[in-house]
Formats: C-alpha cells, sequence, structure tokens
C-alpha cells in the first residue's frame, strides 16, 4: 500500500481507484484461502486492458510541452491595475505573470489582488485603481511561495505532484529549462493538470 500512496500524486483519481481495487483483489486471490483453480474473481481481459495503458502512462508520461505550450498574457509592474482588472473581465485570467526588461518579477493573482485590496480597506474607503500600479499590488505575492518555473521536458504527473504538495501554488510557468530568466513557453494552473487527467 506504501508504493499505491507514493502512486496517488503520480497518476489521475480513475487509473488511482482502479489500481486500488486491483490491489485489493490481488490480496484476495493471493492470500485468501482457496483450492487450486478455484478463484473467487477472475480479472476480465478489458480490465487488463487498461492496466496495460496505466503502465504506458506511467512508463512514458506525457511532457508539459506540447500540452501547456501556449502564448501566455503578461504584465508589467507600471501597468494599472485598472487595465489588468479589465483583462481580468474580458479574458478570464487568473494569474498575470510580471515582467519587466530584466525579467520575471513575480506572479499576479486574483487572490493577490483580493489580498491588496482588503489591506487597502482597512486604511482608507476609496480606491482609485487607474492610480494603482502592478508592483504596488505584486509586494501582496512575494510573501507566498505561489510559483514555480519547470523545464519543457517535465511531466504533467511530476507538475501535479507539484500542486499536492504545496497547497499555496498557484501557477507553474514553463520556460526551456526551467530557468526564471528564459522566455515564458506557457503557464499552467492549479486545475490544468486535473483538466487532462480527466
Amino acid at each position: 500500500m506504501d508504493v499505491l500512496r507514493e502512486a496517488r500524486l503520480f497518476v489521475n483519481t480513475s487509473d488511482f481507484e482502479l489500481l486500488t481495487s486491483v490491489a485489493e483483489l490481488r490480496n484476495v486471490l493471493v492470500h485468501g484461502p482457496r483450492r487450486p483453480y478455484d478463484y473467487v474473481a477472475v480479472p476480465r481481459w478489458a480490465i487488463v486492458d487498461q492496466l496495460k495503458k496505466i503502465c504506458e502512462r506511467m512508463l512514458h508520461p506525457e511532457c508539459v510541452v506540447p500540452k501547456f505550450q501556449k502564448q501566455v498574457e503578461t504584465v508589467m509592474p507600471d501597468d494599472t491595475l485598472a487595465s489588468v482588472l479589465e483583462r481580468i473581465s474580458k479574458a478570464d485570467f487568473s494569474q498575470f505573470p510580471v515582467y519587466n526588461e530584466k525579467g520575471f518579477k513575480g506572479l499576479l493573482t486574483e487572490n493577490g489582488i483580493t489580498r491588496w485590496f482588503a489591506h487597502q480597506v482597512i486604511e482608507e474607503s476609496m480606491i482609485e485603481t487607474r492610480e494603482v500600479l502592478v508592483r504596488h499590488v505584486v509586494r501582496e505575492e512575494e510573501k507566498r511561495r505561489d510559483c514555480d518555473f519547470v523545464a519543457r521536458n517535465e511531466t504533467i504527473d511530476a507538475v501535479r505532484a507539484r500542486f499536492a504538495k504545496n497547497k499555496l501554488l498557484e501557477a507553474v510557468l514553463i520556460t526551456n529549462t526551467g530557468s526564471r530568466d528564459q522566455k515564458l513557453l506557457g503557464i499552467i494552473t492549479r486545475w490544468d493538470p486535473l483538466e487532462a487527467a480527466a
């Protein structure tokens, strides 16, 4: 069962449920009382085929590129909060990597914006979002480890495990070798690996 617990991080829910059921059946068949050729159950060929597919996915896991390679919406530190909120309402994005000419500066998220607003409301009742810059808001995010970088050949299962281990992780950014100084190739949000596994 230790192997199954470890496998839980690297397989989708339906695969994990099948592996658990098969492990229980295996224990009954191997350790239960029986007479020769008097089995409690016999696996169907369809189950054997599913196990082969799970084995294939585990031996040759899918990588993040090309699955999650895409043009990523980024913002700059001097963009206004109003412009970011407008982009959120139009495109329904919830995370924006922040870049300037020197490179990555942080991840601006809906959660970070909400926390920033909460702190501001305590101090003043009216906030003019056209006067607030991204760099002011992204400071809220710097206190949290809410994003990671991975290489293009990282497996989707490994990214799923990162999200499982770090509950604060909101996005994984993809670059060629996983360096934050390289060109951004894609972004994976917390829900993307779950949808890919469905």
